[in-house]
Parts: structure tokens; C-alpha cells; sequence
């Protein structure tokens, strides 16, 4: 039987929880051994990208791209720090900033499979929808 990326990465989750550390490595590996026998090792990259949101949701924290044309101030990230905790339920957030000239304004912000698309242009791009249509 074919397993999931998502089931292969809640395995990994579940057994590894309540582990101690030192336990860990041993289990890593018959993991590894298991996706050799299952002809799956391929699917490793996003297991460990499933793996890593699965942890990161159960103990409340997320990983977030912030893209803007300029750096924001505390405050402007303050703010849409909050707002993508009432968007998740994640407390601890962790911000991977960056610029890009291309942006007329605005913002994007990824994470998990989430995009927010709150740039100038596609704002521009959904009004132009609307009128035209």
C-alpha cells in the first residue's frame, strides 16, 4: 500500500513526540530504512516540509514569509503579526523578511500552503475584474 506524504509525516510526528532526544536519531533511522522499503525516499523533502508544519502547528508556532518593497516598522509588523495569529491560532511566529523592488506597494505574506496576496498590483488586478465583468 502507497502511503502519503501527509501520512508518512504524521507517522514521523507521532512516534517522535514524546520521545526523549536521545531516542530520536534511532528512530529517524528506522524511519529512513522504512521509505527505502517502501521504494518512497523521494518523497522525503516534503515529508519533511508536512513533518515540520505538522510540529509546528501541534505546539502553536509557524514559519512566515513577509515580502514588501521596503522594511516595516515594529508596528506595521506588530500589527500583521496579529493578525495572521487570528488567522492560525499560532502564537509564536516566526518572520522571514524580505524586499523586493517589484512590489509597487503593499505586501505578501506566505505560509504553510498560504499565500496573501495584499499587493498594490493585485489589488489593481481584482478591481480590474470587477468592472470588467
Amino acid at each position: 500500500m502507497k502511503h502519503s506524504v501527509k501520512q508518512y509525516a504524521l507517522a514521523l510526528y507521532e512516534v517522535t513526540a514524546d520521545q526523549k532526544k536521545a531516542t530520536i536519531p534511532d528512530l529517524v533511522k528506522n524511519f529512513l530504512n522504512l521509505l527505502i522499503k517502501n521504494n518512497d525516499l523521494a518523497k522525503l523533502n516534503d515529508i519533511i516540509k508536512a513533518f515540520t508544519d505538522t510540529w509546528q502547528k501541534a505546539n502553536g508556532q509557524l514559519s512566515a514569509q513577509l515580502i514588501t518593497k521596503q522594511p516595516v516598522t515594529a508596528e506595521v509588523l506588530k500589527n500583521i503579526t496579529a493578525y495572521v495569529k487570528t488567522q492560525t491560532d499560532c502564537q509564536n511566529i516566526d518572520w522571514q523578511q524580505s524586499t523586493d523592488p517589484t512590489i509597487l506597494g503593499g505586501l505578501l505574506i506566505k505560509y504553510r500552503d498560504q499565500v496573501i496576496d495584499g499587493t498594490i498590483k493585485n489589488n489593481l488586478l481584482r478591481l480590474k475584474d470587477k468592472l470588467v465583468n
